[in-house]
């Protein structure tokens, strides 16, 4: 997650109906048991009719819940009809009602943010399957989902984590990026940048994104949500991965593109993508690795110059640094990373993290001639064929640590770092010549190694 001034979370968008004046009641729900799951291909169907009524229909009948139970007071109805299950719910009301991204909000007459925890009713036992979507003239729809002719495959990631999808009068296009896709949808809202400005941002993000992975975007297709704002930069971005991977991105009303295209948030989020998800307690290593790579692979795709990426870090770590001071003495990076969202520790995890993910990468260059990327590399490659899990960190530090004999010290060094309210980096900057800076530094030439633009 990336933002300069506000912390928040991506969405999903849903056209829904025009707000009632008098509250719909919640009928009985006739379900079937949900003892032994009836046989067959589990499906969905999804209608947004003219009225901007979400019809839903699970076949076979199924015992079926929002995953946000508050979304049961804005039924209209359920029943079974024909074996299958079927679900019509006012979610333009609930968007009317909460205003909360979280949940269901309206942005436009014809536009509604809501997260599929709302919608996308959730058979019990949970199972996958495949949805289905009518829409009427004129509406598009942008979901995580991965397609297949008409239909979208549902699975087990979609009710694992969060997910961001559009329905609506929305522009939406498709962003060619080496052999990859964005899926780009833009909210409505006016921009000083005109497409191919913002094209020209976002593919400058994703090839950058690529130097971390061999070259090579690590999906085939992300949903990328660009959402117009006050102001000239960007100042918010998340990633989210229910379904598949997408990208919330706020973009100033005023920015202009050769003020954004070498921008860090856009990098910053994109390269959450280069590593499965990983532990809540563990942000320092996922909120690291980005902060980390929002530097070193924007030097690698040509954005910034050596010295500009290594200032940039140096730059962070001082910031981070000053932020664990003002907490508790005895507050830990790993407490400060279990605590971070309840106590705000954003600054001092996400640079202590980075911190430690140069230790690493250093640490792995010298023992065993690997870089932090391929450790990277090993876990995303092994999470294409397992189901849905959270990587912990100490598997992650627990792999660097085995990639050679004489990489054993590496697990003592992160945790020693990790007891510290910032690992002790400066010796470090020292030897790689950026504090003071210095060409004849014992590891001058790793460091420009470590930002060397990709061939």
């Amino acid at each position: 997650m990336a933002a300069r001034h506000a912390k928040g979370a991506l969405v999903l968008l849903v056209v829904a109906a025009q707000a009632c004046a008098s509250a719909v009641p919640a009928p009985e729900t006739n379900t079937p048991s949900d003892s032994a799951p009836p046989a067959g291909p589990l499906t969905w169907h999804v209608d947004v009719d003219a009225a901007f009524v979400v019809s839903e229909t699970v076949c076979p009948a199924l015992a079926v819940g929002p995953e946000q139970r508050r979304a049961r007071d804005f039924l209209v109805s359920a029943r079974v009809v024909d074996g299958c299950q079927e679900i019509v719910l006012d979610l333009g009301r609930a968007a009317d009602t909460w205003q909360d991204r979280d949940s269901a909000t309206r942005v436009a007459p014809d536009v509604v943010v809501s997260s599929p925890d709302v919608w996308l009713w959730r058979p019990m036992p949970k199972r996958s399957g495949t949805l289905t979507l009518s829409l009427p003239p004129g509406f598009n729809a942008a979901l995580p989902f991965p397609k297949h002719g008409d239909s979208y495959d549902v699975d087990a990631s979609t009710w694992a984590f969060a997910s961001a999808a559009v329905f609506g009068n929305v522009s939406m296009r498709e962003l060619p990026v080496d052999a990859a896709t964005l899926q780009v949808v833009m909210l409505p809202g006016e921009l000083q940048m005109v497409r191919s400005e913002v094209d020209r941002w976002l593919s400058a993000a994703a090839t950058a994104v690529a130097a971390g992975n061999r070259g090579r975007f690590p999906f085939p297709k992300v949903v990328v949500v660009v959402d117009p704002v006050w102001g000239s930069g960007v100042p918010f971005g998340m990633v989210e991965r229910g379904g598949g991977p997408q990208a919330l991105l706020l973009l100033g009303a005023q920015a202009r593109v050769d003020d954004v295209v070498d921008d860090w948030v856009a990098v910053h989020e994109l390269s959450h993508l280069l590593m499965p998800p990983v532990g809540v307690d563990d942000a320092w290593l996922g909120e690291g690795l980005a902060s980390y790579h929002q530097n070193v692979l924007r030097a690698r795709a040509g954005l910034l110059s050596e010295s500009e990426a290594w200032d940039q870090l140096r730059d962070g770590f001082d910031r981070g640094e000053e932020a664990a001071a003002r907490g508790p003495l005895t507050q830990s990076l790993a407490d400060a990373s279990r605590h971070m969202r309840a106590e705000g520790r954003y600054l001092q995890v996400y640079w202590g993290g980075a911190a430690v993910v140069l230790l690493l990468d250093v640490g792995l260059r010298q023992c065993a001639g690997i870089a932090v990327d391929d450790v990277v590399a090993s876990f995303r490659a092994e999470q294409l064929r397992v189901d849905v899990r959270r990587i912990p960190a100490r598997a992650f530090v627990a792999r660097a640590a085995a990639a050679a004999p004489g990489c054993a010290h590496l697990q003592y060094d992160v945790d020693e770092a990790l007891t510290r309210p910032f690992p002790l980096v400066e010796p470090l900057l020292r030897d790689l010549g950026i504090v003071p800076a210095s060409a004849t530094a014992p590891l001058a030439r790793l460091r420009r190694v470590i930002v060397a633009k990709a061939p």
